[in-house]
């Protein structure tokens, strides 16, 4: 299941909050391929451990930026996500004949 999502917490001393990523933002682009969905950003990540990125960001202003970030040596950034999307639950009635 696809979800866009946003950053909800970032961790203090972690190359998240080393690079300025703030919670509200929502990632655009890793290394120029897009991962507005969670699993995009997961597979992107999957190689990416120690290795420098190239973030666009969409802050909580609007503003679009370029953030440049290194990777820890598990391949994380260092905040947790939030998904951008409620999830809506409806009962339904059904007879029996």
């Amino acid at each position: 299941f696809r979800y866009p999502y946003s950053v909800r917490e970032v961790e203090k001393g972690t190359p998240a909050a080393d690079s300025g990523i703030e919670e509200g933002d929502r990632f655009l682009t890793l290394n120029g391929a897009e991962v507005i969905y969670y699993d995009q950003y997961l597979s992107a990540m999957d190689s990416l451990a120690d290795k420098e990125l190239e973030l666009l960001v969409r802050k909580k202003n609007g503003e679009e930026r370029l953030i440049l970030v290194t990777a820890s040596a598990e391949g994380t950034l260092g905040f947790y996500s939030d998904r951008e999307i409620d999830f809506v639950t409806r009962k339904f009635g059904f007879a029996v004949r």
